[in-house]
């Protein structure tokens, strides 16, 4: 994992993925390192790569929301993309903590994505309600408001 995140630093993908693909062959893993897996494969944008990682995780601490959200996005941002699954994570996410920011951001992108201007912008209050000032609930906005037919 130390090699892998070194390789990741100085932006070496291809040798970053060969440790990490050792480290995951290694065996049983408990759940940070299932998280930390998770995290450098969706690091490296390989989200398929990454949603056994956190799927493994999400079932030995389902209450994660961090885990349940990076999960929603390898969903969201895999190929192919099935951003209802991810909505889906981030629903289950913030039932959790209702008021997690990057997960509200997400969902709303995630609605975007799949043409659900109105759940968007429900979205949108309900970030702007729990961080109104945050930068992520402007790039909601402004996503909303570049996406609107």
């Amino acid at each position: 994992m130390k090699a892998a995140e070194l390789y990741i630093q100085i932006q070496r993908s291809d040798r970053a993925i060969e440790f990490l693909d050792k480290a995951a062959a290694i065996g049983k893993l408990d759940f940070e390192e299932l998280v930390t897996l998770g995290n450098s494969f969706f690091d490296l944008r390989e989200y398929n790569r990454a949603r056994p990682f956190y799927e493994k995780a999400k079932g030995l601490n389902p209450t994660d929301v961090d885990v349940r959200a990076d999960l929603g996005a390898t969903y969201v941002e895999g190929q192919p993309s099935d951003a209802q699954k991810g909505i889906n994570e981030y629903t289950e996410a913030l039932k959790i903590k209702p008021n997690h920011e990057p997960t509200l951001h997400n969902l709303g992108m995630a609605q975007l994505k799949i043409g659900d201007y109105a759940g968007a912008s429900n979205t949108l209050l309900r970030l702007e309600a729990a961080a109104p000032n945050n930068e992520l609930a402007k790039r909601l906005r402004d996503a909303i408001s570049a996406a609107k037919p």
